[in-house]
């Protein structure tokens, strides 16, 4: 069954909108001598449901610089446990261990614990709203030498997702679209190669296979500044494919 018309037409909107309002970004990157990146992201997420309030979510990714410089490349895993009674509600703890090879000798491995809330909109509506916030505690250690680093960040996440086809987000089948926005705050002096402050734009689709397998594939647009002081540094593009795989299917979830 299509959506009707009205949430459609305001969604297709927003997603035009974004596009049309992130355009330019190259072009000014290029008059302004900004740096610009083109990057691939690759995810196999394991997302296993405990309970109707409890699951485990493990992100394993891939990244790479595939244009700019210096160039990256970076592997990671990101498990996380989350706890949701009240349904609209979500609390959840988790850590990101990540490696990054950086071309211009700052390799490094961070380690990256944080607590984080998500509200979610109504699930069983075909346009859905949710926030995603989280508080981290980035840890350096710069191989190579002794040397570490260490800082507090806050990001928050701001989405709109709607369903294209199929009864639900979880339906065999089924698409979706989503827009959404990021903002990264850093609450303490920003650390080697990395930025003060960050804003993301993404544009995702997804699909439902089958219970136990649903496929993203995300447009990201990233903008940086070196000091919270300064304009715009660094523009980056990004093409992030993520695999979702759910072992146990009695307590599927819809889930970032």
């Amino acid at each position: 069954m299509a959506i009707t018309a009205s949430p459609w037409s305001r969604f297709v909107r927003l997603g035009v909108a974004l596009i049309l309002l992130t355009a330019p970004a190259r072009t000014v990157a290029a008059q302004d001598s900004t740096t610009v990146t083109e990057n691939l992201w690759l995810d196999f997420i394991v997302n296993w449901g405990f309970s109707s309030d409890f699951r485990f979510w493990a992100d394993n990714y891939y990244r790479t610089m595939i244009a700019g410089a210096p160039t990256q490349r970076m592997i990671g895993t990101r498990p996380e446990l989350s706890y949701g009674a009240l349904g609209w509600l979500q609390v959840m703890g988790g850590a990101n261990i990540r490696y990054t090879d950086d071309s211009d000798g700052l390799n490094s491995w961070e380690l990256r614990p944080y607590v984080g809330v998500q509200f979610i909109g109504d699930r069983f509506r075909r346009v859905v709203f949710q926030n995603f916030t989280r508080l981290e505690y980035r840890k350096f250690l710069y191989t190579g030498s002794d040397s570490t680093a260490a800082s507090w960040r806050l990001r928050t996440r701001f989405e709109i997702a709607g369903l294209v086809s199929g009864e639900s987000f979880v339906d065999p089948g089924s698409w979706n679209l989503s827009a959404d926005v990021e903002f990264f705050v850093d609450l303490s002096e920003p650390v080697g190669e990395r930025f003060a402050d960050q804003a993301r734009i993404r544009l995702g689709v997804g699909h439902v296979r089958t219970l136990k397998w649903h496929f993203d594939a995300f447009y990201i647009l990233q903008f940086s500044r070196d000091t919270k002081t300064s304009g715009v540094t660094g523009i980056d593009n990004f093409l992030r494919l993520r695999v979702k795989f759910y072992p146990d299917t009695r307590f599927l979830y819809w889930l970032r």
